[in-house]
């Protein structure tokens, strides 16, 4: 035998085993096999068994109120739970007691209306107002919604978004204030307990202020007026203002006990400020009479010894020019001539004439002083009696009450 044919045959298989689900007979011939796939035994699968499982149905889902655990498929029992479920006889029995329902007549109760009625009718609800109960309209649903739901109180502040009524139910402004203050008492008091604290500050017109640091009773800002005082009956002894200061006082808008209209009038001199040569502040004072005067300047020449003066048209309107109320006029002659006189005074002028028949044509400066006439409304009816000299101010009982003010 050839080396060659010696490892050929050497080489072949001489005996073959099997691993499960395969089987093997063994020896140089085996057998090999496996048996077909059951329930306890591994192996091949069957055209039977493949027709079988081929047959069944798919993975299966369920919806509610079907349930399932495992391979276990249930359907819960209804009892009033968020899911469905099957009805017991028991169930089924006390739905299949009750009625029909059938309705034979409606009948309402405020605030629903129409009722009653047996065949037809309409069925409505009142809306709901300050003495009517009913639905909630959109517009006072928005009024309700708008308003402040609670006060918030901080540590040292009260806020309320809204307008307020104290002592009434009017609250056409943030605040409104009203009550039955007798002795001179406020429906509102404001009271700083600061040094330099102010009492009450007012702000209109929506400007910036500039709020004294020292304090004072009231501080009023506006863009035009910062402060306004109206007296609505009109007469003695009333006025829109009262200040004082110490023995000093001032009454503004008013009357007197003649009824002369005052624009201001007090105990105190009336004056203004200029400044001197150091800067400082200085009062000048304003010359007071007893009666009520209007006054006027000018200048005039002579022209052969004699000149006319004509007044001012609006001056002439304004003043009281007769027997008893006569023109004052001063002249101040400002160059060489005899001297001058006066003559011919009325109301709306008066002449200049030279002494001794003169004849120059001298320059001159003149004053006037007349009565302010009576102040008459569109009728003619006084308003204001300005024909007066050292008025009283008051008769003996209401000095009293205007003493009595502070």
């Amino acid at each position: 035998m050839s080396l060659g044919d010696w490892s050929t045959f050497n080489n072949k298989v001489s005996s073959v085993s099997a691993s499960a689900p395969l089987s093997s007979s063994g020896g140089t011939t085996p057998n090999i096999a496996i048996p077909a796939a059951t329930n306890s035994q591994n192996g091949y699968l069957s055209s039977g068994d493949w027709t079988t499982f081929n047959g069944k149905e798919n993975v299966l889902s369920f919806t509610s109120p079907l349930q399932r655990s495992v391979n276990n498929i249930s359907i819960p029992y209804a009892n009033g739970s968020p899911f469905g479920g099957y009805i017991t006889s028991s169930d089924w029995n006390t739905f299949n007691s009750k009625g029909n329902g059938t309705v034979t007549s409606i009948s309402t109760s405020p605030p629903i209306t129409g009722g009653p009625f047996t065949v037809s009718g309409t069925i409505g609800i009142t809306q709901a107002s300050t003495s009517s109960n009913g639905y909630l309209s959109s517009v006072d649903w928005n009024t309700f919604n708008n308003k402040v739901s609670s006060l918030w109180v901080g540590t040292s502040s009260l806020y309320f978004l809204g307008n307020v009524g104290i002592g009434t139910s009017s609250t056409t402004y943030p605040l409104t204030v009203s009550g039955s203050m007798t002795n001179g008492n406020g429906a509102l008091y404001s009271k700083n307990i600061s040094p330099t604290g102010t009492g009450i500050i007012g702000i209109g017109n929506n400007v910036t202020p500039s709020i004294s640091t020292s304090g004072c009773g009231g501080q009023f800002f506006g863009s035009s007026t910062g402060v306004i005082g109206y007296a609505t009956t009109s007469g003695y002894p009333n006025c829109g203002g009262t200040f004082q200061c110490g023995g000093s006082i001032s009454y503004v808008g008013g009357f007197n006990s003649s009824g002369t209209m005052y624009k201001v009038t007090g105990t105190g001199s009336a004056g203004t400020i200029i400044k001197n040569d150091y800067n400082d502040e200085v009062n000048m004072f304003c010359p007071e009479a007893p009666e009520i005067l209007l006054t006027d300047y000018g200048i005039g020449k002579l022209l052969g010894g004699k000149c006319h003066i004509t007044l001012d048209p609006l001056l002439s309107k304004n003043i009281k020019v007769n027997e008893e109320y006569p023109l004052k006029v001063f002249i101040q002659v400002e160059g060489e001539c005899n001297g001058v006189y006066v003559t011919n005074k009325t109301q709306i002028g008066f002449d200049v004439y030279e002494l001794h028949g003169g004849l120059s044509n001298t320059p001159f400066s003149w004053t006037v002083v007349a009565n302010r006439d009576n102040l008459k409304d569109d009728s003619g009816k006084v308003i204001s009696n300005n024909l007066v000299r050292f008025p009283l101010m008051w008769n003996k009982k209401n000095k009293c009450k205007m003493k009595n003010l502070f």
